[in-house]
């Protein structure tokens, strides 16, 4: 469907100016277009916000970038003008790059997936962007990548999606948001699955990090047309290392390389642990009311996290998923959980020490440092009982308070004390 010859002409005078005096908003053709579109596309909003959301679809159309465009070029820029006044939906593109990942095999669960990309791969999840795409370095070729892919519903006017900070200037900038994202949620979930993986003992390398590897930004491509893309980070801002090639000279050839934690032996398939059908029973499993709590949030944020803030976040991640406002005695009613749930009685031993430990940390008791069998520890175990929940979800339990007091109620029965698991501390 082509556009209206109003919209064409308008373009087409916007378009034999340079870039600036073309968006600037006092421009006569820009105020012109403004109008035009506030007749033609009833409920787009005020002019203030309309002003950057046309600012940026501009830019992104190349309207005013390129002295002279043909009017095929022109013509196809109001089309897809028009088509983004009518959308409903938007397809976002999150790309995360995987540091430090040694040869990962290729993965797909849903949207999602863990993949190589080439070049031209690269080039063409950017090119919603237009021509203020950034240059593709080719060094990221050399990475294995986390792709997630959504489609949204669109649920304000184009002047909030380009500026959505001019819409709410008396909101509490001083605030904390108490489960803040680091990642769109889409990517957060795509992580956790991958989190239900075994890590800690698929590498080689857990006595210095049960990851496999890192995800240290997200770069999220969205074909908005009203909202302008974000700079892409540099491949500098990942890991290399230096390595020394011997060409037979005494000096030899130096060059880069990705940095890698090993796997020995090599990782073979995850079909079994990341797969659509495992995603299926992820998705499944949020959508109950087990993942009511903000379980995925603490296990990503600990997966995110360094040094104590990790240990922590498994913590919490365990309490967020067995613990209940009613609960007395929370160590010993969540060692019981535990142990019923993975069906094991040395997981609840395991709790018993993680939990004393990071009550010496919260309550400023003297402690030493946590060793990292500890650590591994608090990961596999929080690791468990989240797999654990997005398997029991498969029955889908309607009420959360009496699958957990199922498993252990609030108030326990006095018991002899137990002999204690140990968890090897550094000397």
């Amino acid at each position: 469907m082509s556009a209206s010859p109003g919209l064409v002409r308008l373009l087409e005078v916007l378009a034999s100016h340079p870039a600036q005096r073309a968006t600037a908003f006092s421009e006569p053709d820009f105020v012109a277009l403004r109008e035009y579109v506030q007749v033609r596309f009833p409920g787009v909003g005020a002019k203030d916000g309309l002003n950057f959301a046309l600012s940026a679809a501009l830019d992104r159309l190349g309207v005013g970038r390129r002295p002279g465009a043909q009017p095929a070029d022109v013509a196809r820029a109001a089309t897809r003008l028009e088509d983004a006044f009518q959308a409903t939906h938007i397809e976002r593109v999150h790309l995360c790059p995987l540091d430090t990942a040694d040869e990962l095999p290729d993965l797909r669960f849903g949207p999602n997936s863990v993949t190589c990309l080439s070049m031209e791969a690269l080039q063409e999840v950017l090119a919603p962007i237009g021509p203020g795409a950034a240059a593709v370095d080719p060094r990221f070729t050399e990475f294995r990548w986390l792709v997630v892919r959504e489609r949204v519903a669109i649920e304000h006017e184009p002047g909030r999606r380009a500026f959505p900070l001019f819409f709410d200037m008396t909101q509490d900038f001083a605030r904390i948001e108490p489960h803040k994202r680091r990642f769109p949620l889409a990517v957060e979930q795509a992580i956790f699955a991958l989190l239900l993986a075994p890590w800690e003992d698929l590498v080689d390398h857990a006595d210095f990090d049960w990851r496999a590897f890192r995800i240290p930004w997200v770069y999220t491509v969205e074909d908005d047309l009203f909202v302008r893309p974000a700079a892409l980070a540099s491949a500098d801002s990942l890991t290399w290392d230096t390595q020394f090639h011997d060409d037979g000279t005494a000096e030899g050839v130096e060059y880069e390389r990705p940095a890698a934690y090993r796997f020995q032996p090599p990782i073979g398939s995850l079909d079994g642990v990341v797969s659509d059908e495992r995603w299926r029973a992820v998705e499944h499993a949020l959508a109950s009311d087990l993942f009511s709590t903000p379980v995925v949030h603490f296990l990503v944020s600990a997966f995110l996290g360094e040094g104590i803030d990790e240990f922590i976040g498994h913590l919490t991640a365990l309490e967020a998923s067995l613990g209940l406002r009613a609960d007395i005695s929370r160590e010993k009613v969540l060692s019981a959980r535990v142990s019923a749930l993975l069906q094991d009685s040395a997981a609840a031993a395991t709790y018993g020490e993680l939990f004393n430990l990071r009550s010496e940390y919260v309550h400023g008791r003297s402690m030493e440092a946590i060793s990292g069998a500890a650590r591994v520890a608090a990961r596999r175990l929080a690791r468990q009982v989240a797999d654990a929940l997005v398997r029991s979800a498969a029955g889908l339990p309607d009420d959360r308070q009496a699958f957990l007091q199922g498993l252990a109620p609030s108030r326990l029965p006095k018991t002899p004390k137990v002999l204690r698991l140990s968890i090897a501390r550094p000397r």
